[in-house]
């Protein structure tokens, strides 16, 4: 007797895209920096569906969304290299993954109120 078990494997439909980001860091140094985080591309893919496949006012809804998100909230890069460029490319680091604080809440003037942060929200406002 079986126990039912079924071959169910997930595909992911391959980016059309390659996304990347432009940032200055605190050296006034500029880098770009290509981004394999997995919620870039549902991001797209979500927008791709509410706009009935028009792929440019997705990226452009993308484009919005995380620029939106990027100065609104204290934004740290996870980051990581890939074999496939570490010995060859000039700056083998990709952004693997955001970490998203949001701004912590003014003290209205009570004297005992401590400021409190709330869960982290990935960029279509779920928890991670």
């Amino acid at each position: 007797m079986g126990l039912g078990c079924q071959d169910r494997r997930l595909t992911n439909d391959k980016l059309p895209f390659s996304f990347s980001c432009k940032f200055e860091d605190a050296a006034g140094r500029q880098s770009e920096l290509q981004v394999l985080d997995g919620e870039a591309g549902a991001l797209y893919w979500n927008y791709l569906r509410s706009t009935n496949g028009d792929e440019s006012m997705a990226l452009a809804k993308v484009r919005q969304n995380c620029f939106d998100e990027f100065t609104k909230q204290e934004l740290h890069f996870i980051i990581g290299t890939t074999q496939q460029f570490h010995a060859v490319a000039p700056n083998p680091w990709v952004i693997v993954g955001l970490l998203r604080i949001p701004p912590e809440p003014r003290n209205s003037g009570c004297c005992d109120e401590k400021p409190r942060r709330g869960p982290l929200r990935s960029c279509d406002g779920h928890l991670p």
